[in-house]
């Protein structure tokens, strides 16, 4: 079974191959807080998003078929993501797959994000200058990429000594001061400084703290798996997956180096 469905716990108990999300982070964040191994394909539909692809719907269902139909995994190559889990006075409370940001901002209506006066610390699990947001104010000092074994902490503030040019949104450049970054290990948890505040999850802000609380943020190897679209396909076409016709055929030619496509017909059911 392959979904696209509202609430990603009910996968696990259809006995979903894979789940297809249309969205941004913070949609794949809600889905991953439930879908457990099941992989996903995440594409992506607006513009600041990290987490999932710039995908074309034909390509992405034909991945999903062979999730379905590769009943031995021969052919499904998956990947698993790092993630963020975010503790409050010791109790997991929530999880990020990009980015978790600390802001001076004392209610969930405040304003926006990028507003670089509001940012106190962040941590990522992907840094990349090529994309919007939170994780190019980290790419931009030390780029990070998915399959890397750390992720990324900063602090910033008025008082940072380090200026950096980053961009927050589509169109939108902002000057960003940093007072120091570090690598951060998988399993490794950081103890937020700032005394009071807002920690937004892939761009939504979920957790607030006082001075009477504790914020620890982990860096988890245990995040969602995530199908790897062309390894899937490149396996799956090199042992034949989508013909319907000439089987032995198609071995023959491709063991010589060509193949002759208009004595077989392709398929996808």
């Amino acid at each position: 079974m392959i979904g696209i469905i509202a609430n990603p716990s009910s996968g696990k108990d259809m006995g979903a191959s894979c789940i297809i999300t249309l969205g941004g982070d913070g949609t794949n964040r809600a889905v991953a807080k439930s879908c457990g191994d099941i992989p996903l394909i995440p594409i992506s539909t607006g513009t600041n998003n990290v987490f999932p692809m710039m995908l074309e719907g034909t390509i992405a269902g034909m991945a999903a078929v062979v999730a379905e139909k590769d009943y031995k995994k021969k052919y499904l190559k998956v990947n698993r993501c790092k993630k963020l889990n975010i503790y409050k006075n010791n109790e997991l409370v929530d999880i990020a797959l990009i980015d978790a940001v600390v802001t001076n901002d004392l209610f969930v209506g405040a304003r926006a994000l990028y507003d670089p006066n509001s940012l106190r610390e962040l941590l990522v699990t992907v840094a990349k200058p090529t994309c919007l947001g939170m994780s190019a104010i980290a790419g931009s000092v030390n780029p990070i990429d998915e399959d890397e074994p750390y992720g990324l902490y900063v602090e910033m503030g008025q008082s940072g000594q380090l200026k950096t040019w980053v961009p927050m949104a589509p169109g939108m450049m902002s000057s960003i001061k940093l007072s120091s970054y570090r690598r951060i290990n998988l399993g490794e948890k950081v103890k937020i400084k700032s005394l009071e505040g807002m920690v937004a999850l892939d761009g939504e802000r979920e957790v607030s703290f006082s001075k009477n609380d504790k914020i620890e943020i982990e860096l988890s190897p245990l995040g969602p798996n995530v199908i790897d679209i062309h390894e899937t396909l490149k396996a799956a076409s090199e042992d034949g997956f989508f013909i319907e016709e000439g089987q032995g055929l198609y071995k023959y030619f491709n063991k010589i180096g060509g193949i002759n496509h208009e004595s077989i017909k392709g398929r996808f059911n």
